[in-house]
Parts: C-alpha cells; sequence; structure tokens
C-alpha cells in the first residue's frame, strides 16, 4: 500500500520490503543567547563559529504490515572557529569527525494500514548504542604552545552513554490530496556524565573554582536527554508527478534536566523553533525531499550547576537549516 508521506517519514511498507534513506543535514551557528535574548556582543569578531554536517543512513525492513524496524547509522563532521577557546588570543579552528550513535527503534501502527488509508498513529521503541567517539581531539594554542584536547561538546560525534528511544507519526487526510502530519522522538540518556572533560571559553577547560567558573559537577561532558517535534500541512500540486508542497513547524531541543539519570556535568541546554517549508517529490519507489527551516524563537536557559552559581554562559544556535533526503524502496 503505498502512502504519498513518504517524504515526511510516513509512510506504509509491504511486508518484507525495504526502505533505505540518505539524509544530510546542515547547520551553521553563530547567533548566541542568553535566554531568549541575542547577545551580539558575545559574538562577532570573538565569538564561536560552528558548522555540522551530518548524514543519516536508514534502513527500515518491514516485519509485518504493522510492524517495522529501522536501523540509523549517522556520520557527522563539525568545524568549530573559535578565539575565545584559545589563550593565544587569535581565532583557530578545531574539528571532529566519524561514525556517531548508532540507533535501532522499532515501530508498530496502532490501526490496520488496510483500512486505514486516509489516517493512522505510529509509535516505536528503540535503544541509542555509544558508538560515536565522545573524545575525539585537536589541537588548542595556550601561552606555551600547542596542546591535544578534547573538541568542544558541540562537536563531538557521540555522547558515550546508551540511551532508549521514543518515537510517533501520525498523518490524516483532510482533503483529497492535502494531509496533515505530526512526528516526534525523545531521546533518555541515563548516564549523567561521560569521561571526556568539558571545554572552555579560556583555555580549553572548565575552571575547578571561581566566581564565575564551574564546580567539580561540570569538570566532564554531560549526557544530556534529546527531542524533536515537528507538525505541518502537505499538499499534492501535482498529482501525475508526485509533486507536493508542505509547510510546518519544528522545535529541536535540549532539556534542563533529565527524565531518567542526573543533570550535572557541562551541557548547553536549550530549544529553537523553526518554520519549515519543503518541497517533495515521489516517484516509482524513490522519494527527494527538500525543506530548509528558519528559526523563529531561540531559549537558552540555565543549567543545573549554572543555577546554583546564579550565571548563564549563554549559547549558540542556528538561524536556519538545510535538510534533504533521498528515499529508495526495495
Amino acid at each position: 500500500m503505498a502512502l504519498s508521506l513518504s517524504a515526511e517519514g510516513i509512510t506504509y511498507v509491504r511486508p518484507h520490503e525495504w526502505d533505505v534513506t540518505v539524509s544530510y543535514r546542515f547547520l551553521h551557528s553563530e547567533s548566541i543567547y542568553v535566554g531568549d535574548t541575542e547577545r551580539p556582543d558575545l559574538q562577532n569578531p570573538n565569538g564561536p563559529r560552528l558548522d555540522v554536517h551530518s548524514v543519516d543512513v536508514l534502513i527500515t525492513y518491514a516485519l509485518s504490515p504493522r510492524f517495522s524496524a529501522t536501523l540509523v547509522l549517522p556520520f557527522v563532521h563539525s568545524e568549530l572557529s573559535s578565539v575565545r577557546d584559545h589563550a593565544d588570543g587569535m581565532r583557530h579552528d578545531t574539528s571532529a569527525g566519524g561514525l556517531g550513535d548508532l540507533r535501532l527503534v522499532v515501530n508498530t501502527w496502532l490501526f490496520n494500514p488496510a483500512t486505514s488509508p486516509n489516517g493512522n498513529v505510529s509509535i516505536g521503541i528503540g535503544v541509542k548504542a555509544p558508538t560515536g567517539d565522545d573524545r575525539v581531539v585537536d589541537n588548542y594554542y595556550t601561552t606555551t604552545g600547542v596542546e591535544l584536547r578534547p573538541v568542544d561538546i558541540s562537536g563531538q560525534p557521540g555522547d558515550g552513554g546508551w540511551g532508549i528511544v521514543l518515537e510517533m507519526q501520525a498523518f490524516q487526510r483532510i482533503l483529497t490530496n492535502t494531509f496533515l502530519y505530526a512526528s516526534g522522538s525523545y531521546l533518555m540518556n541515563p548516564r549523567q556524565q561521560n569521561e571526556t572533560p568539558a571545554a572552555n571559553s579560556l583555555g580549553g577547560r572548565l575552571p575547578a573554582a571561581g566566581p564565575n567558573g564551574a564546580g567539580p559537577y561540570e569538570m566532564f561532558n554531560s549526557v544530556p536527554d534529546q527531542y524533536q517535534a515537528r507538525l505541518g500541512i502537505q499538499q499534492t500540486i501535482w498529482p501525475e508527478k508526485g509533486l507536493a508542497l508542505s509547510l510546518g513547524g519544528r522545535i529541536d531541543g535540549l532539556p534542563v534536566q533529565d527524565v531518567i539519570g542526573g543533570d550535572y556535568g557541562f551541557r548547553r541546554p536549550g530549544y529553537s523553533v523553526y518554520i519549515e517549508p519543503g518541497v517533495n517529490w515521489v516517484r516509482g519507489d524513490w522519494t527527494v525531499t527538500l525543506a530548509g527551516p528558519v528559526a523563529v524563537y531561540h531559549n537558552r536557559p540555565e543549567s543545573i550547576p549554572e543555577q546554583e552559581k546564579g550565571i548563564n554562559r549563554g549559547g549558540g544556535f542556528a538561524d536556519f537549516l538545510i535538510l534533504a533526503s533521498v528515499m529508495k524502496r526495495f
């Protein structure tokens, strides 16, 4: 049974069929926020600039009309340009890349696809394995020379912890060629901290003491929860060619407190709200999609250690994303 929302990640797959998807995501982060207030004084010329290129390979196998399993193989490359991370007062680049943390998720449709062509809800549960490196190092420039130190938490391919993945997808036809769609995911990371020293705005490591420094609970990177949600509408504008436009909203976030486990360790909690336009093309067994979310709101609250110290170091956010994917059914 075919479903025209495959470009939104929602599709009915026949038993024993395979879907292979390659998706690409790019973000450039330069805007710094404290709470929901942008802080240009913390940005150029000395502020950090982060570029992240991500490629995910998703392999889905239909166990039955209602059950499927998806393996996600993530690959990431990040480049961070910064002045304040280096004690010599000059701008330098650090980078990290490689395989990220694998995910294996089992999904089921709540209603029989054969009798629910116009609307359905899928739920999924899975596991995230710590296959990505959470301690990639690069050159940091000090007053006495160059040292190898772990790159910033924002660029590490992995987080060092096992996780529990929860997913939801839903769609509803409201007109002949018009669908509403919704999806969401939440990653629970029970581990509180990994063993990677946290980067700092001065010298590559958080100080152990000081009024604006870090206490012992921030000396290592946190293993935080993550979440994402999307809601929107898709309109097929050229049914014969499988061409559709979509418009929705999305939120990407990292919470202050985890559902399971402790909340200490160095993290930059926050969330971004985007307007997400997209174009989708479905032709036979192929699906191609391109989307360009544009941010309308950022918020960087204080972490638990920051709340205890009464400070907020702020964090960088991406003002836009570039998302592209190609899916082939076998």
